[in-house]
């Protein structure tokens, strides 16, 4: 895929809104993420064999999610209706800018561009970022044959993987880290199929800090479920702030559904527009469910290393599980149809979940004090 993004100086400059794109906002951006990189986390960013240091590697991993941005906004005025939804589109353009956080930061941030707090600047972690895909990617291809378990030989094959994951995080050493989708099979479409689960999570967490921007100055609640999205019965949340964390989730997943669409009309010619669209929901699933597997591993293990801030943070995240889980049924079962014509929901998928929850007290049972037992050499 030709990338989305032209990179010039210190600006990853937009290739398709380049017109609307506020190039104060674009260095700012750039000299932000200098400012949050720690220069043990960058150092692992390079490429010997390319002759490529760190910070060309971490700068290159930028101009990418600048590209994913672009896409993003593709996607919103393909779904433009109306003079009034261009406008708005045209302003998001102009108003936001990504960075990857160049630490070992969990949290996604969104900052406001000091002395105009209508600019913003979203800060992603690679890390999350990295093990959403990874684990999305891989866990579902741990399972047995035999039935809804974990076949034990795939499963020692990602503990190998995560338990890296878990070291970096103790030890703040990014170079143990090793990803899953880029040792995957070394075949076009399977490499393909990997990837996307890349951008896909890239993609999910943007669009959750775009969706508390685009949906600040509503009602949120009230808005959604007069708007259809939401079920009555089920929009009751145990706060204000969760039920806007639960809004941007959802909106989220249903936007990354759309954004993968369009990503792939131009590719994979042999498989039916029923078929992109089926895969384009199943990967937007996975990712939007393994952010809070995620989470929820981290969580388990800030509490372990006596962490209670982070816990708790972690915590937060977690609470509102089991609700978005409800709202992402209910988008496939209510409003995907309604737009692509096709019902994209399983039983297989309900199943799913319960694994995760095997997945992650797995984690927490036996890769967790593994790595808190080990010492570095």
């Amino acid at each position: 895929m030709v990338p989305m993004y032209e990179g010039e100086g210190e600006i990853a400059r937009s290739a398709h809104f380049a017109e609307y794109q506020n190039l104060e906002l674009a260095s700012e951006a750039a000299l932000l993420a200098r400012t949050f990189a720690d220069e043990q986390f960058i150092e692992h960013y390079a490429v010997p064999r390319e002759g490529r240091d760190g910070w060309a590697g971490f700068w290159e991993a930028n101009l990418s999610l600048r590209g994913i941005l672009d896409e993003i906004l593709g996607t919103f005025a393909m779904l433009e209706e109306s003079e009034t939804e261009c406008r708005q589109t045209r302003k998001l353009a102009g108003s936001i800018e990504a960075i990857l956080l160049g630490s070992f930061a969990l949290e996604s941030r969104t900052f406001p561009l000091p002395g105009d707090r209508s600019k913003f600047i979203i800060a992603l972690s690679p890390l999350v970022c990295d093990l959403m895909a990874d684990l999305a990617w891989a866990v579902p291809r741990a399972l047995s044959e035999r039935g809804p378990i974990f076949d034990p030989e795939k499963l020692k094959l990602i503990d190998d993987y995560i338990i890296r994951y878990l070291l970096a995080f103790i030890h703040h050493d990014r170079s143990v880290i090793r990803h899953i989708i880029d040792e995957v099979p070394r075949s076009p479409s399977t490499i393909r199929n990997a990837h996307s689960f890349r951008r896909a999570s890239s993609r999910h967490l943007l669009l959750h800090e775009i969706g508390h921007l685009r949906l600040e100055h509503f009602d949120v609640l009230r808005e959604m479920v007069m708007q259809g999205f939401f079920r009555p019965t089920s929009a009751i949340f145990p706060s204000r702030i969760v039920g806007r964390e639960v809004a941007a989730d959802c909106m989220a997943f249903q936007m990354n559904v759309n954004a993968h669409v369009h990503d792939i009309l131009g590719r994979d010619a042999g498989d039916s527009f029923t078929q992109r669209v089926g895969q384009a929901v199943k990967c937007a699933s996975l990712v939007s469910g393994y952010f809070f597997v995620v989470m929820e591993i981290f969580h388990h293990l800030a509490i372990v290393l006596g962490d209670s801030a982070r816990a708790q943070r972690y915590a937060q995240a977690c609470r509102r599980k089991k609700i978005v889980r409800r709202q992402v049924r209910y988008c496939r079962l209510s409003i995907l149809p309604e737009f692509y014509g096709v019902r994209f929901w399983q039983l297989s998928d309900r199943t799913h979940w319960g694994l995760q929850k095997l997945f992650v007290d797995h984690v927490c049972r036996d890769l967790i004090p593994r790595a808190i037992l080990y010492r570095p050499v």
